[in-house]
């Protein structure tokens, strides 16, 4: 038995059978994050040279003994939503019915389990997971043909199809590109399928148009965003039909590394940081026009993760706990992603909810699951209503109200006199109706 170890500076390390393999199902977040992190934790072989100056494995590791860990602490640290055994069993329990295929280049395949055990010690709160034996040719005393990953990139993507597509962009990043069938594609990174009358898959994402923009293109942008490498394609067509894509793959030089002093503020860990601190130095809230204006008392439209900030400013959330304002900042960015979601509006009755609940005993929690669950609706193509998740009536906010949180590429406007006078007057006329 060994204690799983949690820690964001570690790695994966897969042979590249089983990066190439197929899945029977995506892997929910949550799956991808309890399976990796336990994946990190396998130890890679002690190599030396022999008489010959070869390099070779000193002494072969030949199982992986099942690894033990506090439910409690391993789901607060992996940032899981509803953090309980209940949860965790069933998330569990879904990733055990998840399969593995390598398919052979004579025709030959396997199938196998990623989990084929795991147990809970009630009184301890501590859960015990075993690897499938079957992995172990994938896992251990890998010398070649094999891909290492980071663990903390793996954690941080929000969209089910970024991990496989991270893998494998990293497996043919030493050639630069790589070329695939957009079936074979879907098979990889696991759109969810099932078996037609004739016998062939039937993927969820069929329409070429509804991956692109709902699998690929998010993929694509978490992984230019959070990892070392960067991602582009081409569409290759057959007549009219788009049958593979080609990938370009690059270094990421645009990544941004924080200095010291942004990481602090960006530290989890760090609760005694101020949230948002550059952001409440630069706007403050004009109450007589409704919106955000710069220290030249410009109305102010904001975009990316500053608009988020401008949600949680603009009604009031910003002195929760900062680690978790930061997460709420990153979902409402992602949420953002689906133009054609009234974000204004749900969050502002997400938020109003939240203050006005008594029955809710920790706020930061609460926003972060119901978000979470409109963000994977929304990935799904179903549109989720804070008014169906939380039972309650929700308001049409006037357009102008929040004027100023507006997304557009330009990022200041002016408001002239006549401008703010009428606002003035419609305000007015609002508060004595």
């Amino acid at each position: 038995m060994s204690n799983l170890k949690l820690s964001d500076s570690f790695v994966v390390t897969l042979h590249n059978d089983l990066v190439q393999a197929r899945f029977s199902d995506s892997l929910t977040l949550n799956e991808q994050k309890i399976l990796y992190a336990v994946l990190s934790n396998i130890e890679p072989p002690e190599f030396l040279k022999n008489d010959e100056g070869v390099r070779v494995i000193k002494e072969p590791i030949n199982e992986i003994k099942p690894f033990r860990v506090s439910i409690k602490d391993f789901t607060e640290w992996l940032g899981v939503k509803d953090p309980n055994y209940v949860a965790f069993k069933e998330t569990i329990k879904k990733l055990m019915r998840k399969l593995i295929e390598i398919k052979q280049d004579n025709g030959s395949w396997d199938i196998f389990q990623w989990v084929t055990k795991s147990s809970y010690i009630a009184d301890e709160g501590i859960a015990e997971i075993n690897l499938s034996p079957e992995l172990y040719p994938y896992l251990l005393n890998l010398e070649n043909n094999f891909t290492t990953v980071k663990l903390d990139v793996l954690l941080g993507f929000k969209s089910v199809y970024s991990p496989r597509l991270y893998q494998l962009a990293k497996k043919w990043s030493k050639i630069g590109s790589w070329k695939v069938e957009l079936d074979e594609l879907k098979y990889l990174i696991g759109v969810p399928s099932t078996e037609g009358k004739n016998g062939e898959r039937e993927f969820k994402l069929s329409r070429y148009n509804h991956f692109k923009t709902r699998a690929l293109e998010v993929a694509i942008n978490e992984i230019n965003t959070l990892s070392e490498l960067h991602l582009s394609f081409k569409e290759n067509k057959k007549g009219r039909k788009i049958t593979s894509l080609t990938f370009e793959i690059k270094k990421n030089k645009s990544k941004k590394v924080l200095p010291d002093t942004e990481k602090k503020e960006h530290d989890s860990s760090n609760s005694e940081k101020i949230y948002g601190k550059e952001f409440a130095k630069n706007y403050n809230w004009d109450s007589s026009l409704k919106s955000f204006v710069d220290k030249d008392n410009n109305a102010v439209k904001f975009d990316g993760s500053e608009r988020a900030k401008a949600f949680i400013f603009y009604n009031g959330m910003q002195d929760m706990k900062v680690n978790a304002l930061y997460k709420i900042e990153k979902i409402i960015v992602d949420i953002m992603e689906f133009k054609d979601y009234n974000v204004i509006q749900e969050l502002n009755a997400l938020f109003t909810y939240t203050k006005q609940a008594q029955s809710i005993v920790n706020n930061e929690a609460f926003i972060i699951s119901k978000l979470r669950k409109v963000l994977e609706d929304l990935k799904i193509d179903k549109k989720t209503s804070m008014k169906d998740i939380l039972n309650i009536k929700i308001e049409v906010i006037p357009e102008w109200f929040v004027e100023g949180l507006k997304s557009k590429k330009d990022s200041e406007f002016e408001y002239n006199e006549e401008e703010k006078e009428r606002k003035r007057e419609e305000i007015s006329k609002l508060i004595n109706s």
